[in-house]
């Protein structure tokens, strides 16, 4: 029966400690901290968002995110991207993009507008908008910047692009905040078109907005000074819009300008590099305005540094490791808009929440499961927060799983390493007690081959059988209190035990008084007859050290009756489905155990069989033939009077005799 396990106090502790953990970071706001733009370290916001488990989390978020659906390669819109790149700039005719004169993007314009040369306007072929994304701040040559600026009002389709940038301040506010100083974000600088061009032209923000990983994946919108200036994207989807008739629905989430939006881009970069329909700046001024209008009707136009040397390049994660223009990523904020592929983040608040209350469960659930029962839930968990961040960015939300799926792997992991740590102990557990009827190094071969396996049958196998039994104990235990009898039983056993050991053999069992070992069995031994004479030496040995002890000790001493055979025996697990011995039976165990019935106090009795093996190394005396109760034959007998060590023998022994002392009570207990 499956035991059912209990709660303890360690689980609800590691549950606990779990959904804290998971509850501070997934709580934490870096933007938060940001907003309260505070310098000591006591707030609890700027301490979490600044840990580097913090940081590291929400850039694996991201990365996370980025995999999945960065970018979804679909585009509604008609781009055509006008690069100033260096191909442009090597050109002698034009050279360094600062030194031209306003009159070139004057030229552009007048390009881009065709009047098919006939009163009927349908000739006529036009962009929707053209969205410069350079910035146009100094005056240069006053006949080329009034030129452009009369162009553009001409025209009155361009949107010109702006710049700022914030810096922070320092100030102490005490009504508030008790006299902590903070830094409080302020307008530092903001980058408009020449006078002449400002007058006239509709601005836009060119800035981009980076995440802290260094890539550009959100919108850049702000509000200053009490006006709100939309991004270049957003001015130009109303620009779009207008231009085919159609009414701007105002997007609930660009129209705040305090939340952090995520939007998903269109394009990365494909074979040639470039990620919407591209012509070279040289190309557009080379172009008739025929050609070029017909390419750019009706579609919006940007115009944009496509140059490494004008740094205004951006890692983004559509490409990952190439940068990005930023006329092409206003161009995939677009696409963002006009699509609605637009997100903010969940609450923090309710993300924590639910996110610490799944991580609890999942370590009860774990903890209560079966280990592929764990490892399906804590797999299956994932993928449900997976799912959940699927929906939640269809409907417009920026749902950070990390916070879920890094505890759910942790606690998987935990629960693998504790299920093969648990495994481990119970099987040196189990190691352990077999060693207590096996030789240790035995027991350690036959686990790292794995070839033990507790099932019913048995094989026919060549096996040394040892035999042994105390002479007179059922005399002496009449005169013993019961405490002295199992004293000398566990002093005798303990002297068995070991010398089975120490010579590798396997401790079949206890019968009362008496023992039984054999020798090759389970696993193969190498010159295992001899190791069972030498056990029966080895115990007649620690015999007389044992009769002196217990003499001193208890007023009696003990005296023995070995019996050692070979041959041919049937051995395995004998019994039921219910309770089993793994044992040796047959003729070879019988025999050996009536040479043991024989055997006088002292003697160790051996077959023929086990003679001709080991005669070269043992010295004996002949008894001759003797009748065995059983047995139709009679069977030639010899007592051993002395064991001689082959060489190295006593050596390679040391290492199992040290194991078995810590054997010895419990095999004496038994």
């Amino acid at each position: 029966m499956k035991t059912i396990k209990k709660i303890n106090y360690k689980i609800i502790i590691a549950a606990l400690v779990t959904g804290l953990l998971v509850f501070i970071l997934a709580f934490a706001d870096k933007t938060k901290a940001a907003r309260n733009n505070r310098l000591d370290s006591q707030d609890f916001h700027y301490f979490v968002s600044g840990s580097l488990a913090y940081r590291a989390l929400e850039a694996l978020d991201l990365r996370i995110n980025d995999a999945l659906y960065q970018p979804d390669d679909n585009v509604s819109l008609d781009i055509v991207v006008i690069g100033i790149d260096a191909e442009t700039q090597a050109l002698e005719r034009y050279g360094d993009f600062q030194t031209w004169s306003r009159g070139l993007y004057a030229d552009l314009l007048d390009n881009l507008h065709y009047d098919g040369g006939t009163a009927d306007p349908s000739d006529d072929s036009r962009p929707a908008v053209v969205c410069f994304d350079i910035l146009f701040t100094r005056n240069g040559d006053a006949e080329g910047d009034q030129r452009f600026a009369d162009t553009c009002e001409k025209y009155g389709d361009t949107i010109q692009g702006i710049y700022y940038t914030i810096g922070k301040q320092r100030v102490n506010v005490n009504e508030v905040y008790d006299g902590n100083v903070y830094e409080v974000a302020v307008l530092q600088n903001i980058a408009r078109p020449y006078p002449a061009l400002d007058k006239i032209a509709k601005v836009a923000l060119t800035n981009n907005s980076v995440s802290d990983d260094g890539y550009a994946r959100t919108v850049f919108t702000d509000i200053y000074s009490g006006e709100k200036i939309d991004s270049l994207a957003l001015a130009a989807y109303k620009s779009y819009l207008e231009y085919n008739g159609e009414e701007y629905v105002p997007h609930k989430y660009l129209e705040d300008g305090t939340k952090k939006i995520y939007f998903t881009y269109s394009k990365g970069f494909p074979k040639n590099g470039k990620p919407f329909d591209y012509i070279p700046f040289y190309q557009a001024l080379e172009f008739t305005p025929k050609e070029l209008a017909e390419r750019c009707a009706d579609c919006i136009v940007f115009v944009g540094g496509y140059d490494r040397g004008m740094q205004d390049d951006f890692f983004t994660p559509a490409t990952r490791s190439e940068k990005m223009y930023g006329v092409d990523i206003h161009a995939n904020t677009l696409e963002a808009i006009a699509q609605g592929k637009l997100q903010i983040q969940a609450s923090r608040t309710a993300t924590a929440i639910v996110y610490s209350i799944l991580s609890i469960a999942l370590v009860f659930f774990v903890y209560f499961s079966s280990l592929p029962i764990a490892i399906i839930g804590s797999v299956g968990a994932i993928i449900l927060d997976f799912l959940a961040n699927y929906i939640a960015r269809k409907s417009g939300i920026y749902l950070q799983v990390v916070y879920f799926i890094v505890p759910a792997f942790i606690v998987l992991v935990t629960a693998i390493a504790l299920h093969y740590l648990v495994v481990r102990a119970e099987k040196n557990k189990i190691n352990n007690a077999f060693k207590m009827y096996v030789a240790p190094e035995v027991v350690d071969e036959m686990a790292d081959s794995g070839t033990y396996e507790l099932k019913l049958g048995g094989q026919t196998k060549d096996i040394a059988v040892l035999f042994i039994d105390i002479r007179g104990f059922t005399t002496m235990s009449e005169g013993l209190h019961p405490e002295e009898v199992v004293s000398i039983l566990n002093e005798y056993f303990g002297l068995v035990t070991d010398a089975i050991f120490k010579n590798k053999g396997t401790l079949d069992k206890f019968i009362g008084d008496a023992a039984m070992a054999v020798f090759n069995s389970p696993n193969d031994l190498d010159d295992y007859v001899y190791r069972a004479v030498h056990t029966a030496w080895d115990i007649a040995l620690g015999s007389q050290e044992l009769a002196q002890k217990l003499l001193e000790k208890h007023g009696r001493t003990i005296n023995y009756g070995i019996g050692v055979n070979c041959g041919p025996a049937t051995i395995g697990n004998i019994g039921s489905e219910f309770r089993m011995d793994f044992t040796a039976i047959g003729d070879t165990v019988n025999t050996s155990a009536r040479l043991e019935a024989n055997a006088k106090a002292g003697q160790i009795l051996i077959s023929q069989a086990v003679y001709d093996i080991v005669k070269d190394w043992i010295e004996t005396e002949e008894i001759g033939t003797i009748p065995l109760k059983g047995k139709s034959n009679e069977i030639f007998v010899y007592n051993v009077v002395k064991v001689i060590d082959k060489p190295g023998y006593i050596e390679s022994r040391s290492e199992s005799g040290k194991k078995t002392k810590r054997n010895r009570v419990s095999h004496g207990q038994i």
